[in-house]
Order: C-alpha cells, then structure tokens, then sequence
C-alpha cells in the first residue's frame, strides 16, 4: 500500500507522472480491415477518450473488435497499460489476439507484449518493460496492491488499465473485491486512465456506478 499511496499522492498533485515516456504512434487500417467498421472503432475510441476524470467504459457486443479497439486506445494513450482479465484462459487468448494485431499495424517493431501468469512471464520478451502486461486480477491485485513480486514499482502501477471481459459472474468473491479496490485506487490518478470492456459491463451500485464512468455504447 506505501507505493499505492506514492503513486496517489503524485498523481493527484496534477503532475504530468510517468516515469515510463508515452509515445505516438502512427496507426494505419490494414488492408483486410473493413472501413466501415474501422471507421466506427476509431471513433469510439476518440470519443472514450475525449473526455477526462471518470472511468472508460466500452460496451460493445461480442465480435465487434473491443481487443482491436482496446489497442488503439493503449496506442492513443502513449503505449504502456496492464491489461487485466478475470481467468489465466482469457488472458492467453487475448494476449495472442493483441500479438496479431500488433502485426497487423506493423508495429511489432515498436510495441512489445508480455503475458504474466501466476507471478511468472509466460510470454514476451521484454516483460516488465512491455508497453502491455496482460494479466489476470488475481495476479494483478496481488503484485500492486499487496506488493508481493519484485517486478512491480511505482513506474509499473501507474500504468494506463484495461479491464477487459468483466461480466456479472465477476460480483463473486474474490475477483470483486480485487477489480472494486483497484477501481477505487485508480480514480485519484489524474494523468492515467482507467478502461473497462465487455459486452455486459457490471456497475456496482455501491462502488462503480455508472455516472462514475465515460460510458461509450456500440
């Protein structure tokens, strides 16, 4: 909690904090890609990202391209998020899907991804100096909040997030409570942002309601 509340402090001063440099990238469709709905995830995105001071929520159905969309906003943002999943299942698939489409930007070259599965890199090879961690929340809430593995410092935790695939199932223990506090932590930090995608996003009534959050629909 003492790097928690470092990183909390500086943010909430209004600092520009990050000691990792955000970058620009440049984004071009692929040609596979169909414009139209291309068009529509860029827009979404721009508009996630248009407003500041709540949390990003992205409800989209399944199959619209929420990983494609999810990357861009990583990419829009300056590179360097943890992206958060519920189970070690959902986080390899994703972290394959976020790998192929990294190629498809052609940016393999400057954007790197690693996997971290109970407390250990599975994939990727720059690992905690990825621009995106894909992780699950146990292993998430257990490396930042309980501060348990070496890897993570304050540079790691004031990372942009993305929860992604948090359904209603989510609500039972302990995955609640670690998504809910890490919420709740994160809503002091001025300078990052904070996203959850799913195509039934949960708000809890107590903790994340829904005038607490961007809220994008597709």
């Amino acid at each position: 909690f003492d790097v928690v509340r470092t990183a909390d402090i500086i943010a909430s001063k209004g600092e520009n904090f990050s000691p990792m440099a955000d970058n620009k990238y440049v984004i071009h469709k692929p040609s596979h890609y169909d414009q139209n709905r291309y068009n529509e995830q860029i827009s979404y995105v721009e508009k996630l990202l248009s407003v500041n001071g709540k949390i990003d929520c992205l409800k989209a159905p399944t199959g619209y391209g929420k990983t494609a969309m999810g990357l861009i906003y990583t990419l829009y943002t300056g590179g360097y998020t943890y992206w958060i999943l519920p189970t070690n299942f959902l986080a390899t698939t994703t972290y394959n899907s976020i790998v192929n489409h990294i190629k498809d930007f052609s940016l393999e070259n400057e954007v790197s991804v690693s996997l971290l599965l109970s407390g250990e890199w599975k994939e990727g090879k720059d690992k905690e100096n990825a621009n995106i961690i894909v992780t699950n929340i146990d292993n998430f809430e257990l490396s930042t909040f309980k501060n348990k593995r070496k890897y993570m410092s304050l540079q790691h935790i004031t990372r942009h997030c993305i929860f992604d695939e948090f359904h209603g199932y989510v609500t039972m223990a302990p995955l609640m409570f670690s998504f809910v506090t890490t919420l709740r932590a994160r809503n002091s930090y001025k300078n990052r942002r904070t996203l959850i995608m799913s195509a039934t996003p949960i708000f809890h009534t107590r903790f994340v309601k829904k005038d607490m959050c961007n809220v994008v629909e597709v």
